[in-house]
């Protein structure tokens, strides 16, 4: 059970998204904090990863009481805005003290007295192009939504009973949910544009993705394609299956849009067809590094012979030229054998044996 747990913890700190459908924000700044009543090996008892559009950028753990940069262009932003630096390792270092004794609490609450368990709270806000803001504040109990707030509202919205102490708590301090609410819409889309800023020339890059499709026979006479997008920047896309124009939302099947280790993103998403309608089904894909749709054509089973015909008829060919060749060599070993002595040494004067050279090649001094 706990290699489930940490498993799960990882996949929530990496990012990795439970839904399939693109974000309408253009642009957006998380931060994920993950406390564990058990560190193990390789697995600090504290995470913080701070992710801009979707890329991680920055790390800190409490084995290393460092933050890490993991972007190039973070490294630079150091030497140059060192306040915000310091401020990233001075919040997860407070924070590390607080949720190491919240932990135990919400232990307490849920009645875990022992085992390991595990305390998410993720925060962060996203910029639309119409500069549209929202942003987002929850907490997880052992990868379980608990609490989540509602900045509209100021109220905080509870997925079971110990969720409910605390959404009673909370909500009793007016300060609290103010000061949550303008962190949301003020200092951290500050922070957002700041670092859009900064990484603007990188950004506003565009990468075109490769589109490639491929069929998989299945059971039954159904045929499944599966169309691979691979290695686009930025991160948002849209790609749709579509039968002769029509487009096949509910019969897609969609993998999420996943980080590549260049920085750029990779997808895909499949669809079972009748393999006698190939040929009316197309993947379409919009990005904005495309002035069209790639509309790439499904692969097709290389036709001709057979591998195994294939293999039969280089297999008879070699066994075909290789006995003519080694009778070509008998022949001509044995001309030469019956040549007469004096014959032989009458050619080897008119065509002496060439020599060797040796060339030695001086360094200069």
């Amino acid at each position: 059970m706990g290699l489930l747990w940490i498993l799960g913890a990882a996949a929530l700190l990496l990012g990795v998204s439970s839904g399939s459908s693109p974000s309408p924000f253009s642009h957006s700044l998380h931060y994920r904090f993950m406390v564990v009543s058990e560190p193990g090996v390789g697995l600090p008892q504290f995470i913080v990863t701070a992710h801009l559009d979707g890329r991680l950028f920055a790390y800190y753990d409490s084995e290393g009481k460092k933050g890490q940069p993991r972007e190039l262009w973070m490294e630079e932003m150091i030497q140059v805005d060192t306040q915000y630096w310091d401020w990233l390792n001075r919040n997860a270092r407070n924070t590390e003290h607080i949720l190491k004794w919240q932990i135990r609490t919400v232990m307490g609450r849920y009645n875990h007295s022992r085992g390991f368990h595990t305390l998410q709270w993720l925060f962060g806000c996203e910029l639309s192009q119409d500069e549209h803001k929202a942003g987002f504040n929850k907490f997880s109990y052992d990868g379980k939504e608990a609490l989540s707030f509602e900045k509209d509202s100021l109220t905080w919205t509870a997925y079971d009973p110990v969720g409910q102490e605390y959404k009673r708590e909370w909500e009793s301090e007016p300060g609290r949910t103010q000061r949550s609410k303008h962190y949301l819409e003020e200092k951290c889309i500050g922070m957002l544009r700041q670092l859009l800023k900064f990484d603007k020339k990188k950004l506003q890059r565009r990468v075109a993705p490769e589109v490639k499709v491929v069929h998989k026979k299945g059971r039954d006479s159904v045929e499944t394609l599966v169309c691979h997008i691979h290695g686009f920047y930025p991160k948002t896309i849209d790609a749709t299956w579509r039968k002769n124009g029509e487009v096949l939302e509910t019969e897609t099947h969609r993998g999420n849009v996943v980080p590549n280790s260049d920085g750029t993103f990779h997808t895909w998403l499949s669809i079972e067809i009748d393999p006698e309608e190939r040929d009316q089904y197309h993947c379409t894909v919009e990005h904005d590094s495309l002035l069209g749709d790639p509309d790439p054509a499904v692969e097709q089973p290389v036709p001709g012979i057979s591998l195994w015909v294939m293999a039969g008829v280089i297999l008879g060919l070699v066994l075909l030229v290789v006995p003519l060749i080694i009778i070509i060599i008998m022949t001509i070993r044995h001309r030469r054998e019956r040549r007469p002595p004096a014959l032989r040494e009458e050619m080897r004067s008119i065509n002496p044996p060439r020599k060797r050279r040796h060339v030695l090649i001086q360094q200069e001094h």
